[in-house]
């Protein structure tokens, strides 16, 4: 349960620094169609899917590494 919670912390902080990114980037470049930004929104989406899959693992009974 603890290491769903670090996971879920971990995500958070992601996701805030990904919208941080995001509007820095708006900021620069002026608009969302930027090949820079929509690189970023890429990146920062399988980040996410990553995370995602990470807390369903880690959910999951008897695939935790405890020996």
């Amino acid at each position: 349960m603890v290491e769903v919670m670090l996971v879920l912390l971990k995500q958070t902080r992601i996701l805030f620094l990904a919208e941080i990114n995001k509007r820095i980037l708006v900021m620069l470049f002026g608009c969302i169609d930027s090949p820079c930004v929509a690189a970023a929104i890429v990146r920062d989406s399988q980040l996410l899917s990553h995370s995602l899959q990470t807390i369903n693992d880690s959910s999951m009974p008897g695939t935790n590494e405890l020996s």
